[in-house]
């Protein structure tokens, strides 16, 4: 990568920022939760322009008074979105996207102090500023590596492998995990954890399981279930879901057969806020069943809640929570911690209570504002 020369502001100048969400997925998640808060930091004392596919969803994540401060602009009007409405092919269409964002973007990073790319950029070129990208996903290459073989996928995943490996590499690349840095070899940077919303809390607990993520098979939150029908305690479960338009019907289908089988589960799916902040407080335990979660959002919100995280021993979660006590690579392994965690409850829960402070918002924000300011 081209290096650029870097502008030398008067301290009390406001800079002039884009921020970019090159994704053009419509879901709400981790990424979108980075993206507002970056806009809500840098929008406080910066002039902020924001470029996106998908802008129509922010509007409604963010509050009006950060869309009153940020200028909004449609990416999607000034480039020709391939099969934008197809949920086939998706890295493809990232790719061919990204090309042409970056093109734009190149063309207009002319007229600002900097450009943040939100989430992970696939292309090479050159800006006329300096660049900060959050990257949320490890390598391609890795994330396929864990799919079963077989010569047609070989040829597939070697196919993605080629697309994704001119990782755009910013004057400052920010990583959500060292799990996640540590699979791309052509990169480098700095771990900033992303930001987690701060409004869960502690109640009167009960003795009960909670498991959130997606409706997706790979969350394995069957596997979740199975951890707590090996329990020898008397367990209450719940499983809090998000769905979207790629929910596999059959999986979903199979966990609410899970549900008429077990008295003890409740399948509760797209509920709101307050409600789940209610579940949560009352939880003892919370369950992430995942493999290789890049970071591992819902084993901070369970520890904030003062429920005692179980995950499973891969990926960046792992390094969040003391392995001995809350990680697991068998169902037996999980059901006998929980057995053993839920008589020295008392104990532990202050132990995650406190371990949950260190990711929050406030940490997150501060870290995006030293970026900015220590590359322009």
């Amino acid at each position: 990568m081209k290096r650029i020369d870097k502008r030398h502001l008067n301290e009390f100048q406001d800079m002039r920022i884009a921020v970019v969400y090159p994704r053009i997925s419509r879901g709400i998640g981790g990424i979108e939760s980075v993206t507002d808060e970056i806009l809500s930091e840098l929008s406080e004392e910066d002039d902020v322009v924001f470029f996106s596919v998908v802008p129509e969803k922010f509007r409604e994540s963010l509050s009006e008074e950060v869309l009153g401060r940020i200028e909004v602009r449609d990416v999607g009007s000034n480039i020709r979105i391939p099969l934008r409405d197809s949920e086939r092919f998706q890295l493809l269409k990232e790719k061919l996207i990204h090309r042409r964002i970056g093109s734009f973007m190149e063309e207009e990073s002319g007229d600002f102090d900097a450009v943040v790319f939100s989430a992970k950029f696939m292309y090479s070129g050159n800006f006329d500023c300096p660049t900060i990208q959050y990257v949320h996903n490890p390598s391609v290459s890795f994330q396929r590596s864990e799919y079963s073989s077989n010569p047609l996928k070989s040829v597939y995943d070697s196919f993605l492998n080629f697309l994704s490996s001119d990782v755009f590499d910013a004057d400052l690349n920010l990583f959500n995990s060292e799990f996640t840095r540590e699979t791309y070899s052509s990169i480098s940077g700095d771990v900033l954890y992303p930001p987690v919303e701060s409004d869960f809390f502690p109640g009167d607990k009960e003795d009960r399981v909670i498991c959130l993520g997606r409706i997706a098979r790979n969350k394995r939150i069957d596997e979740a279930i199975d951890i707590v029908a090996s329990t020898e305690k008397n367990l209450e479960m719940t499983v809090m879901g998000r769905t979207t338009e790629g929910t596999p019907e059959s999986y979903l289908q199979k966990l609410e057969s899970r549900e008429k089988k077990y008295d003890w589960l409740e399948i509760k799916t797209d509920v709101p806020q307050d409600e789940l902040v209610k579940e949560m407080a009352k939880s003892k335990i919370g369950i992430l069943s995942t493999r290789n979660e890049h970071f591992g959002i819902a084993a901070v919100e369970y520890m904030k809640a003062g429920a005692l995280p179980m995950v499973h021993s891969s990926g960046g979660v792992q390094s969040l929570v003391n392995k001995d006590r809350f990680t697991y690579e068998s169902i037996g392994e999980a059901s006998e911690k929980i057995d053993e965690n839920l008589g020295e409850y008392d104990e532990l829960r202050d132990f995650v209570i406190e371990r949950g402070k260190d990711f929050d918002v406030e940490s997150f924000r501060k870290g995006i504002r030293e970026s900015v300011n220590g590359i322009t």
